[in-house]
């Protein structure tokens, strides 16, 4: 009997690891004030979350972030999303970064890919590049640019995953 019950909860126990593994790649990000942050702590604590690259020099980038930021008192009521913004700008123009984001007085986490590599482990290809995860840090979507009105897109994937969970 005993041993059925160690493999039940052998059993159990890989089944819950399994569950929490994690679609996010470890890598290491510089937030505004320079601090280096592991990319395996980006979460939302069992909520969804938004992983956007973007750049201070591309007009794209930041209409989906401005537009993205005019909705999301409403969707972080709806869903309690949260939006990671990682910039992929060069080291010359990480000011840029920060005095953007500040003026604009975005109310994401705002990161900045100091290599490239987490960009890289993601196989981005071109920025906005746009991703949504569930609550567990599993990638359940992704756009790869962004026009004026694409958000409404991410909002109906967002509230079916809400629905979900």
């Amino acid at each position: 009997m005993k041993k059925i019950i160690t493999i039940i909860l052998i059993f159990v126990g890989l089944n819950a690891f399994s569950q929490t593994d994690s679609d996010i790649p470890e890598s290491y990000l510089l937030d505004i004030h320079g601090h280096r942050i592991n990319t395996k702590d980006l979460h939302n604590h069992g909520k969804p979350f938004v992983i956007t690259f973007w750049a201070s020099w591309q007009k794209s980038s930041l209409l989906e972030l401005n537009n993205l930021h005019e909705v999301f008192k409403i969707w972080n009521k709806e869903s309690g999303f949260k939006v990671f913004a990682i910039s992929i700008d060069y080291p010359e123009t990480y000011e840029d970064v920060r005095k953007y984001a500040t003026h604009h007085k975005w109310e994401f986490d705002i990161y900045i890919d100091e290599h490239s590599h987490f960009e890289k482990l993601f196989n981005v290809s071109g920025i906005p590049h746009t991703m949504l995860f569930d609550g567990n840090q599993h990638l359940v979507w992704q756009r790869h640019s962004y026009s004026s009105g694409d958000e409404e897109e991410l909002h109906e994937e967002l509230l079916k995953l809400v629905k979900k969970e």
